[in-house]
């Protein structure tokens, strides 16, 4: 049975609330002869976008007991599981009873045969009790250099010794990073321009006290372990349940410690269809500071759906609900 059309997709794909950093990532638009040719074009990191929030963009078009949706659905759980920086023995379970469903499905609703990457995701759970995620043993940021390169090429107008030129300018580049100054082991990495003055700062104090102000900073934007986190983004924790946070104030204590300090959000409920927690964003609890290491995944934003919802998508994580 149809639920929307292509246009309906590229539509709904192209006005979708992707947020700040994904914004970057948004793929081109779905022709009919892609879909006729079964291969969509779109690079590594623009699909790992549109699958991610897939659900979220159409979900509403689709009734929950459709088979095929049931199958997409517990194919891109499979995907949140794998791209996970942690995963205990539980997950490792739940991901292989997940992948034998996926494998028998796509059997039974396409009348297909399984190719060799369906067998390959058999093999995933050992590979991660034996050498831990996979995500930390990908090549996927060896690939991210790749677009820069293509700039270069497409800059450069003698095709003489390309790989030399290439070479050299990524060599210079590391050059000036080093004049710079700026090391590639700190943690932190800030920017003056994004100081500002605290509006919470009497309740911080009270939160930290024995923490002199003068070894304190507040900002708008800071990078922690090459992660931006921005005032206004959410951020999960998990504590016997998912604790999702708006950021208020970002915190640096004696230029070491990454702190923010957060307001709960009470009304989340999680909704399987979409693979999403459903949110009131005005419905705010407890303040709380929370440290940077302590976060689940990177910095969330909230989606607002097309039937009006406001939802928020978790990144690098899964847990069974």
């Amino acid at each position: 049975m149809k639920y929307f059309d292509l246009d309906t997709l590229n539509s709904r794909k192209e006005f979708f609330d992707y947020g700040p950093k994904e914004i970057e990532n948004i793929s081109p638009k779905i022709q009919l002869h892609h879909l006729k040719k079964k291969k969509l074009k779109m690079s590594a990191r623009e699909m790992m976008t549109f699958i991610m929030y897939f659900p979220v963009m159409i979900g509403d078009l689709v009734p929950s007991d459709d088979v095929v949706w049931k199958f997409l659905i517990n194919f891109v759980e499979i995907i949140d599981i794998l791209l996970c920086f942690e995963i205990d023995e539980c997950n490792i379970l739940i991901l292989e009873n997940k992948i034998k469903t996926h494998n028998s499905d796509y059997i039974t609703l396409f009348n297909d045969t399984l190719k060799l990457k369906f067998h390959n995701l058999t093999h995933y759970p050992n590979i991660i009790r034996q050498s831990g995620p996979l995500r930390k043993i990908w090549c996927f940021n060896f690939e991210q250099k790749h677009k820069q390169f293509k700039v270069y090429s497409h800059c450069i107008t003698s095709r003489k010794n390309i790989y030399l030129t290439l070479a050299k300018k990524y060599e210079l580049k590391f050059a000036f990073q080093l004049l710079k100054g700026t090391s590639f082991f700190n943690a932190i990495t800030s920017n003056d321009n994004h100081l500002v003055e605290s509006n919470f700062k009497n309740l911080i104090n009270n939160k930290l006290p024995n923490v002199h102000d003068v070894s304190i900073q507040f900002y708008s934007r800071i990078y922690f372990k090459g992660v931006e986190y921005r005032q206004g983004c959410y951020i999960s924790v998990f504590n016997k349940n998912i604790l999702l946070n708006l950021i208020h104030e970002i915190v640096v204590v004696e230029r070491k410690h990454v702190l923010f300090f957060c307001q709960h959000l009470y009304s989340v409920k999680f909704d399987d269809h979409i693979l999403a927690y459903e949110v009131d964003p005005l419905n705010l609890g407890s303040f709380s500071m929370i440290a940077a290491d302590e976060i689940i995944g990177p910095p969330i934003h909230l989606i607002r759906t097309a039937e009006g919802k406001k939802v928020i998508r978790i990144k690098e994580y899964y847990r069974c609900i």
